[in-house]
């Protein structure tokens, strides 16, 4: 069984962090952009409920594992001189904030049942198209 989740937002880097105060102590937070962020992508899954519920039913982790087929769209990619422009973020960034929002948070399947993944960037309009598939091990 396949997922195919397609998401119309730019890609958001989970290392956006910033320096937070808890009491007398100091610590790390995700910052107020990175909690924006997951929120939207909460509410762009909604449409994909249906077919996660299915997908998580279908899916049995003794037999089972998940493979993630990335791809992340921006819409400049390139630069004018034809380089990788430097305000794409990272891919290993990316996946990590979108993939537990996803498959922890939204499916509810932990994220450590990911074997295997294909990521790619690719210059097309601001986009994450993500396809799970369920395979036999």
């Amino acid at each position: 069984m396949e997922l195919l989740i397609k998401l119309p937002i730019r890609a958001k880097s989970s290392q956006d962090k910033k320096i937070a105060r808890f009491g007398k102590r100091f610590g790390v937070r995700n910052s107020d952009s990175t909690l924006l962020f997951k929120e939207q992508i909460m509410k762009l899954l909604i449409p994909f409920s249906s077919e996660s519920i299915l997908f998580k039913n279908k899916f049995n982790p003794k037999i089972h594992y998940i493979h993630a087929d990335w791809s992340f769209c921006y819409d400049n990619l390139y630069t004018k001189k034809g380089e990788i422009n430097s305000r794409c973020c990272d891919l290993g960034n990316d996946i990590k904030c979108v993939q537990d929002i996803i498959m922890n948070k939204f499916i509810g399947i932990d994220d450590k049942f990911i074997c295997s993944c294909e990521i790619r960037k690719i210059e097309a309009k601001d986009a994450i198209i993500l396809n799970l598939k369920i395979c036999n091990r």
